[in-house]
């Protein structure tokens, strides 16, 4: 061992003492900052006595993570994270820090990160009960009620008398229930518009567009399959579509959307069809890419598709393009989402809006030439019983049917789910 030169032994002595004054300050002031939080409820004060033991001693690590949990209890969500992940940064195993940071990102709604980071704890404690049932909390929140369950299952097993999993458990059995049965009831009301901004029409209405589907979905290992019957009537004619749909999950962050309807009416398309494949880019990120195939008497109508999509907090949002090309241009339409949820993922209002001059699919035969609309909608939704989610929807929307001639469209969507 190499000895101490008498230079160093001096400058030890000079400067020891006041190492430990500076230690012994920093103390005392984290002492005050806890018994200002925890018996005078005092966090603003906590917080400027934190902040001074962290200027005296700046490596402590519980400082900081107790400083990033007042922080966090005040809402200041940005400010926390940024200290608690400084902490994390040097030393990946702080458990206390990881734990105040899952937090952070649950209060905050930052689920996906919530996931990841509780993803790479368990790489390092495989078997933490904190870890796990927080990443139970995650999955809830993002309406992925079965990988919750047997995460909260798995807590159990290595805490038997976990009271908080035991609870999530037995509130979700009813979210469990993931067969679904709906019922949709849509009018459409029509009418000749002048402009091609006129969303709220008077002129005399058209024969409307009434819209009555009912529609099954089964959980199955790979992802959700869904069974539709569309029944519509327009211009005293009436006609039916059949179709399946189903959202394969393909791996942890990757899952896909196929589907194929097939009609005999002249009031939808003979067949359509689409494909997309939809990605986690993590951070709360999601982009996809995809086709969708309109079979009419007289064309077949390719449609290619792109989204791009991020959580913030407890909103979504999502931003859609569609392309079509035709014999000497492009032809282009995008749509724009806002989604607020409320108590749960199930819970939510939505607004959207949208432009372009790509047909929807979701329109009659007659309806796939239009040369561009202009579109905004709002849609709540709701739980009425422990089965049962009442979703209304209502939308404007302004077609261009022919060169300088357009049309309005007011419509109301109704939709009852139960769950079994």
């Amino acid at each position: 061992m190499k000895i101490p030169s008498i230079k160093q032994l001096l400058v030890l002595a000079l400067f020891l003492p006041a190492i430990c004054v500076s230690q012994d300050r920093a103390d005392s002031l984290y002492t005050a900052a806890r018994q200002a939080a925890f018996e005078a409820k005092d966090n603003s004060l906590a917080i400027e006595f934190i902040k001074q033991a962290l200027d005296l001693t700046p490596k402590v690590d519980h400082y900081r993570v107790f400083y990033g949990r007042v922080l966090a209890w005040e809402a200041k969500y940005p400010e926390s994270e940024t200290q608690l992940k400084t902490v994390l940064d040097d030393n990946p195993r702080h458990l206390d820090a990881r734990l105040a940071l899952l937090d952070v990102y649950l209060w905050s709604g930052k689920y996906p990160q919530m996931e990841e980071t509780a993803h790479s704890g368990l790489e390092i404690y495989p078997e933490n009960a904190d870890i796990l049932f927080r990443l139970g909390m995650a999955q809830l929140k993002m309406a992925q009620a079965r990988s919750a369950s047997k995460t909260f299952n798995a807590v159990l097993i290595l805490e038997p008398g976990h009271e908080q999993a035991q609870v999530q458990l037995l509130l979700l059995k009813d979210a469990l229930k993931e067969r679904k049965l709906r019922l949709s009831y849509a009018y459409d009301r029509l009418a000749d518009t002048q402009t091609a901004w006129q969303f709220l029409v008077t002129e005399a209405s058209l024969d409307p567009w009434v819209h009555t589907t009912v529609e099954y979905g089964h959980p199955t290992s790979l992802g959700p399959i869904i069974a539709r019957y569309n029944l519509a009537s327009r211009f005293d004619t009436q006609g039916s579509m059949l179709e399946l749909e189903a959202y394969p999950k393909l791996r942890k962050t990757t899952y896909a959307y196929v589907g194929l309807g097939v009609s005999r009416s002249s009031i939808f398309p003979d067949w359509r069809a689409g494909a997309e494949l939809f990605q986690g880019l993590g951070k709360g990120f999601e982009g996809s890419l995809g086709i969708r195939i309109i079979k009419i008497p007289d064309d077949n109508i390719q449609v290619f598709t792109g989204s791009f999509g991020k959580y913030v907090g407890n909103f979504w949002l999502n931003a859609r393009v569609f392309l079509t090309p035709q014999n000497e241009s492009l032809s282009r339409s995008f749509n724009l989402v806002m989604r607020r949820y409320l108590a749960d993922a199930d819970q939510y209002f939505e607004l959207s809006g949208g432009s372009g001059e790509v047909p929807d699919e979701t329109l009659g035969a007659e309806d796939l030439n239009h040369l561009g609309s202009r579109r905004i909608a709002g849609v709540w939704q709701t739980k009425i019983t422990k089965t049962g989610f009442l979703q209304v929807r209502l939308s404007l929307e302004n077609q261009e049917i022919r060169p300088d001639r357009y049309r309005g469209l007011s419509g109301l969507n109704l939709t009852y789910e139960y769950r079994f």
